[in-house]
């Protein structure tokens, strides 16, 4: 038996299986593919829709209290009707460390109030196109605070991009 005696599988066969292979990769490879990008784009369509309708309000309510140890940060809400916001992530940072500060409406916080009420009283979400200020107790933190990072929650808890400020000394 002479090796020129075998026979093999066409030419036209291997190309055929090799095609069905490739297309059968292209579907599973589809498959997993295609759902995770359109996840990861409605996340961040969600983020986009809030963007810059956050932000800090320089002037005579933001600022750090040295001798109280107390930093007041004016947080003012844009109109984002298409997006619910749920909360209010604020980062005080300072002296080489930073403490997070949850802000959530009908939530309350031993170290968090509202310019008007005390401490441990219930928090409200500025409405949209209204602002609110936030007073925060830094005592027991050792910081002093020189920078404030605020960003929206929303309702998927998924927190947004931060809009970062200086926060000068109480006049």
């Amino acid at each position: 038996m002479k090796i020129n005696d075998k026979k093999g599988v066409s030419t036209i066969v291997t190309v055929v299986l090799l095609v069905l292979v490739a297309i059968a990769a292209v579907a599973l490879i589809a498959a997993f593919i295609v759902p995770f990008i359109k996840g990861s784009l409605s996340e961040s369509q969600e983020c986009f829709a809030v963007l810059g309708k956050v932000d800090v309000v320089a002037g005579q309510n933001t600022c750090y209290n040295a001798t109280s140890k107390e930093v007041s940060v004016r947080i003012k809400r844009g109109f984002a009707s298409d997006v619910s916001i749920d909360g209010v992530a604020v980062v005080l940072a300072g002296s080489g460390s930073s403490k997070r500060f949850d802000i959530t409406a009908g939530g309350s916080s031993p170290s968090v109030r509202t310019l008007s009420k005390a401490y441990g009283g219930a928090l409200s979400l500025p409405a949209e196109g209204e602002e609110n200020t936030y007073v925060f107790n830094v005592s027991g933190s050792g910081m002093s605070v020189s920078s404030a990072e605020v960003s929206p929650v929303l309702a998927s808890d998924k927190v947004c991009e931060a809009t970062t400020a200086e926060i000068p000394a109480c006049a």
